[in-house]
């Protein structure tokens, strides 16, 4: 059987947006047989420690279910939402300033991103575009092509929501093998399992 990763899990800490909470979500997706979960709350992270707690807990009685944490960085100047998991313990600092960088523009509560700021802390991240239904395929190519000189080209995922010959040949020269969190290794594509960030994959 193909296991399956659903990685674009927002809890009750994204406000009005999540209604979980993130140790039942992870309770959840072990018990419909996932092989992982995928934290990312709207520009923040701070669902993620009670999500580590409640999958340490499972662990100890069932080894094997996966738990990677990240952020939905939602911006402030058009930029399709893009789901960032760190791939170390570096990368997760760098995702923690570039979120401090945002909360520190705006208001109590709010954070202020723009792409310019994730170009600058985007080495180490991995990172899941998720394009609008109506894409711009210009727009989003110029997109794939910074981030993937930004990251890496390894590192950069999207799928586009219409086909685009030149938005196909972009998302060709890309892919996501393995989402990685300082302390976790997802399975890789190559054993089988499906990432799924509800747009993101490949044909």
């Amino acid at each position: 059987m193909v296991a399956y990763a659903e990685l674009a899990v927002t809890t009750n800490f994204s406000f009005l947006r999540g209604a979980s909470h993130p140790g039942e979500l992870v309770a959840q997706a072990h018990q419909v047989g996932l092989a992982a979960i995928g934290i990312a709350d709207r520009n923040s992270v701070a669902g993620v420690v009670r999500a580590h707690m409640a999958a340490k807990e499972l662990a100890a009685k069932e080894p094997g279910f996966r738990v990677v944490v990240g952020a939905r960085l939602v911006f402030a100047d058009g930029t399709p939402d893009i789901l960032a998991y760190p791939h170390d313990r570096a990368a997760w600092g760098r995702l923690t300033r570039l979120l401090s960088v945002g909360k520190s523009r705006a208001g109590k509560g709010d954070c202020l991103l723009f792409v310019d700021d994730l170009v600058e802390y985007a080495a180490g991240l991995n990172l899941i575009v998720l394009p609008p239904a109506a894409i711009d395929a210009a727009a989003l190519t110029a997109l794939l092509a910074r981030l993937q000189e930004a990251a890496s080209r390894r590192a950069v995922w999207t799928r586009p929501s219409v086909k685009n010959a030149a938005v196909e040949s972009a998302c060709r020269s890309v892919a996501v093998f393995a989402l990685t969190s300082a302390s976790s290794r997802l399975p890789s594509a190559s054993s089988s399992t499906v990432f799924s960030s509800s747009a993101p994959s490949f044909d």
